[in-house]
């Protein structure tokens, strides 16, 4: 996942979780350190759930089609955040 953000600023840490409810059910979620590009592994084929925010603002969600072989490239724009 590529983190947009407003030049000058620095790179909020956002929070990512993916959920699989058809079986095998998983949930894969992490924090990241305020890096531009986060990386989350071991996502399984299926349509899932997709949830992103800056960690403290209300999330996103998305239905993201998975193959379980491919990356997957998301990007999330943080410049309206209210948390910067």
């Amino acid at each position: 996942m590529r983190v947009l953000h407003a030049h000058g600023n620095a790179t909020p840490r956002i929070h990512v979780s993916v959920q699989q409810k058809a079986e095998p059910t998983f949930l894969r979620s992490m924090n990241s350190r305020g890096e531009d590009l986060v990386v989350l592994s071991g996502i399984g084929a299926g349509t899932c759930a997709v949830r992103i925010s800056v960690i403290g603002d209300q999330p996103t969600e998305h239905a993201i089609d998975f193959d379980g072989r491919s990356d997957v490239d998301i990007e999330f724009d943080t410049r309206g955040s209210k948390r910067r």
